[in-house]
């Protein structure tokens, strides 16, 4: 897999709806012979929102249904990038959780007790070995059939 540039595009930058296409340009302007992946953040201060939502909903947090829920905003901006991209005649997929070439599977080894103001700590976990599997059936060969 050749000449694939990767961004991560963070949400410092993602700070109003309309620097999706500003980014989305200025990536194809900059990599014209290259493939793109993008990786993304949350819309700046969309991640705190949920957190803020999440906790104002419920007196006692409910520590699964809160990892569900946080990851949004970055599947938010992956769908938007998505879209931008194929308005701009670039082909584009958004790979999100649900989707069959999804590469990264975890399982949580404990479930902590989630601290006002410390949602973000760092969780234990481990990587699945359906990542691995699901990586070389899907994740792969979905970049060769694009042309990586």
């Amino acid at each position: 897999m050749r000449n694939i540039k990767i961004f991560k595009i963070g949400g410092s930058i993602l700070k109003e709806p309309e620097n999706f296409l500003k980014i989305a340009k200025n990536i194809i302007n900059s990599y014209k012979k290259v493939k793109i992946c993008v990786v993304t953040s949350a819309i700046k201060g969309r991640t705190d929102n949920l957190i803020n939502t999440f906790k104002r909903a419920l007196p006692e947090t409910d520590f699964w249904n809160f990892e569900k829920l946080i990851p949004m905003g970055e599947i938010e901006s992956a769908i938007i990038f998505e879209s931008v991209f194929n308005y701009l005649n670039v082909k584009s997929k958004a790979i999100l959780p649900w989707t069959k070439e999804w590469p990264l599977y975890v399982s949580l080894l404990e479930k902590n007790t989630l601290i006002q103001g410390k949602e973000n700590q760092k969780r234990k976990f481990r990587i699945l070995d359906l990542s691995e599997r699901k990586t070389k059936k899907f994740f792969c060969p979905y970049l060769k059939n694009i042309g990586f």
